[in-house]
């Protein structure tokens, strides 16, 4: 049984010991207990509030699986994140891995910040600045799922300089639609013959 699970279903078993246990297995050296750890703040509920600065601080973990379950945790509770005043840590952290080597990583963040930005309702003009800068910075990300996490609502039209809607076309030739997934391919090299 992991932690996350006796945070979700026995939360009554660990008593008040489960806020220990999940600060004992976010400092442990295993990248499967940190992410378990991780987890189990979000299944405990109310006694796992207190473990949200730890969880924050992970989005720094070595181990990339570890840090992405961090910030699927801390996208998950924003409205907590926004509440115990950690939104500005948590802004310097994404900052500092805004060109992270793993993908899922970047695009975790990205949709992280997506979610802050929809809790602040009343954000400090710096908060609202730095928001902003990294949302503009995934949005020129070289990966595309990074991209599309800050990418506006597909349903809304899209909008020119001028406010204007922009004629999307949506069936574009057969040739065209093949160039373009041909770009997004990664570049395999095939032996010499």
């Amino acid at each position: 049984m992991t932690l996350a699970q006796l945070a979700q279903d026995h939360r009554g078993a660990a008593g008040s010991n489960l806020p220990q246990l999940i600060f004992a297995a976010i400092a442990d050296p295993d990248p499967s207990l940190r992410s378990s750890g991780y987890q189990a703040v979000h299944f405990a509920g109310a006694p796992g509030k207190s473990c949200l600065p730890a969880v924050v601080g992970g989005i720094r973990d070595s181990d990339p699986s570890a840090a992405h379950i961090a910030l699927q945790v801390v996208g998950v509770e924003a409205a907590s994140v926004a509440k115990a005043g950690l939104v500005a840590t948590l802004l310097s952290f994404i900052e500092s891995h805004c060109r992270h080597p793993d993908a899922g990583v970047r695009r975790a963040g990205a949709a992280v910040v997506q979610r802050i930005r929809a809790v602040l309702t009343g954000a400090d003009n710096e908060t609202t600045i730095r928001l902003d800068a990294l949302t503009s910075h995934f949005r020129s990300d070289v990966s595309r799922s990074v991209r599309q996490a800050v990418a506006p609502n597909s349903s809304a039209p899209e909008r020119d300089e001028s406010g204007r809607k922009r004629k999307v076309k949506r069936n574009a030739p057969r040739r065209a639609r093949a160039k373009s997934s041909q770009r997004d391919r990664p570049l395999t090299i095939k032996p010499a013959p």
